[in-house]
């Protein structure tokens, strides 16, 4: 299930999710009859019609404002960013840490994140004698550290290496930051803060995250170089 991408259950695919997600959910009428001409045009309006939605609501700038602080807090202080995903959304947790370690728009120092489940040796290691549920957490229970950020990002918020991955991080007193779709999923229950964009198909939440954690980057990375030492 890439990304964390959900069984589908009878009359589950809209459940809960409003008008966005039903309009957005990249098989409306416009994208799926548009002629040659039109194939990206089409889709583009659908797109900006789903984050326009979203805009009008404001419901997604309280998670994103804590985001900001929690991240920038933490590596100011020097504390680990520990980012982690499955499929899909495992590629967008080494993006993110490839814009902390590196750069995003800013000169400076780099950062202190890191990527957890992209080393095979630990992970099959820890798979094959506890299982690959609890692999994630056994790398937040190595690396983390208290005043840390652990970033999971789950399309559904279900699961389960992500949901142990930031209870264990909580436990030793880190921020649990999740990035899942409508509604949350289980990671509702487990984050201190929950950025759930109002969709729920993988493809569209995975686009809303992408959106997100570049904002969040960019202005965790403005805040930073702004109190560095002159």
């Amino acid at each position: 299930r890439a990304g964390g991408r959900p069984r589908r259950r009878p009359g589950a695919a809209g459940a809960g999710a409003g008008p966005i997600a039903r309009a957005g959910a990249g098989r409306g009428p416009a994208s799926r009859r548009a002629g040659p001409d039109a194939i990206a045009s089409a889709w583009l309006r659908e797109t900006a019609a789903m984050f326009d939605a979203a805009a009008a609501s404001n419901a997604l700038d309280a998670p994103v404002a804590a985001a900001i602080d929690a991240l920038a807090g933490a590596l100011r202080a020097r504390r680990a960013v520990l980012v982690c995903g499955n499929g899909g959304s495992a590629a967008d947790a080494m993006h993110i840490v490839g814009e902390l370690v590196g750069r995003f728009r800013r000169e400076r120092p780099g950062l202190k994140a890191i990527a957890l489940g992209v080393d095979p040796a630990v992970n099959s290691a820890w798979s094959n004698d506890y299982g690959y549920e609890s692999a994630l957490a056994r790398q937040v229970e190595a690396l983390g550290e208290a005043g840390g950020v652990a970033w999971g990002l789950s399309t559904s918020g279900d699961s389960e290496n992500i949901v142990r991955a930031l209870r264990r991080a909580r436990g030793i007193g880190m921020t649990a930051l999740a990035m899942t779709g409508a509604g949350g999923g289980r990671l509702a229950g487990v984050a201190d803060i929950l950025i759930a964009p109002p969709v729920r198909d993988t493809p569209r939440v995975q686009e809303f995250h992408v959106c997100l954690y570049h904002r969040i980057l960019e202005e965790a990375e403005r805040r930073l170089a702004e109190n560095a030492p002159s």
